[in-house]
């Protein structure tokens, strides 16, 4: 397994795995992904911004995620504990349900981390819907601390953000 920075050439492997992602969700009754998010433009930025990281198994897409230091709009009104700016934000981080409970995310976390250790951010943030109760056990268990809570109409719901600090 390996995990590379997503390139054009990936976009309709990215938009199949996203499917995919998406299809499991509805089966397991967690509304965060839909066919009204991720669109498929907010993937091509990601792609073209360089911020798209996906895992592959021999040639196929099995996980992916956003690492980004533009701060989410929706951020704007939480109390973060790191008040630098420097922080690193992790979005759209999903994995195939084949490759699910496998420690595929665990192992997305750690690219994740080292990542933002590499590159001197002092914290790391992100959110995830209230019923993903699967994604909050694992940001939990990993030390990040919730810090707040935003919406994404048309969901009625909170999605948790948080946030881990290193040093």
């Amino acid at each position: 397994m390996k995990i590379v920075k997503a390139e054009k050439k990936d976009y309709d492997n990215v938009l199949d795995l996203v499917s995919d992602i998406i299809k499991d969700m509805e089966i397991k009754g967690n509304p965060q992904w839909d066919e009204s998010y991720p669109i498929k433009e907010v993937l091509f930025h990601d792609i073209e911004d360089g911020t798209l990281f996906v895992m592959e198994e021999k040639g196929e897409f099995i996980a992916l995620c956003a690492l980004t230091e533009n701060e989410e709009p929706q951020y704007v009104g939480i109390n973060w504990m790191d008040k630098n700016t420097k922080a690193l934000e992790i979005h759209r981080i999903a994995v195939h349900p084949d490759w699910q409970k496998k420690g595929i995310a665990r192992k997305l976390f750690d690219f994740a981390e080292e990542y933002a250790h590499k590159n001197r951010h002092s914290s790391m943030r992100l959110d995830t819907y209230c019923k993903n109760l699967r994604m909050i056990k694992i940001i939990e268990q990993r030390g990040y601390i919730r810090t707040g809570e935003i919406f994404f109409p048309p969901l009625t719901r909170p999605f948790y953000c948080y946030e881990k600090i290193f040093g």
